[in-house]
């Protein structure tokens, strides 16, 4: 009887102790996704206080990029989505200046799983781009991110 209480408090505790840790990884998570798009936000109002009158708004940038977030963050990436945003939409170098600016800085992991967020790295646009895309696409965007004045 005594072994069975034994070693069912340490089941317990070894499942009480995971939930708490699991708890915690989670709480930084949210806590570093919330500040990364604060301070993307921010730039992305810079950008947009210097930004000539021809370009898109603030708010088209963060939905673009958004989009942009949607197409590459889970498995099996969404490049009709990303060339239909990107290249058969007519950018501007400060349109494009935008959307990296309202994208901000995520993390990227390979599997696809946010769970596992916390194994990945801080990208921005452009590294997400470099990870994601390929081919034909991938060299399209490379000219037009040149152009804009970023290097992929």
């Amino acid at each position: 009887m005594k072994k069975i209480k034994t070693k069912t408090i340490m089941i317990v505790s070894a499942v009480g102790v995971g939930l708490a840790t699991l708890a915690v990884v989670g709480y930084k998570i949210a806590k570093r996704n919330k500040q990364s798009s604060q301070n993307s936000y921010e730039i992305l109002d810079e950008v947009v206080k210097n930004a000539p009158s021809d370009t898109i708004s603030a708010a088209t940038a963060k939905d673009v990029a958004n989009k942009l977030y949607e197409a590459m963050r889970n498995n099996g990436t969404d490049t009709d989505l990303i060339k239909s945003l990107l290249v058969d939409t007519t950018r501007t170098s400060n349109d494009l200046r935008m959307v990296v600016a309202a994208f901000g800085v995520k993390k990227y992991n390979l599997t696809g799983d946010p769970l596992f967020d916390w194994m990945g790295k801080d990208l921005d646009l452009i590294g997400w781009l470099n990870q994601e895309v390929s081919g034909v696409l991938l060299t399209q965007l490379k000219a037009m991110f040149k152009q804009a004045g970023f290097n992929m």
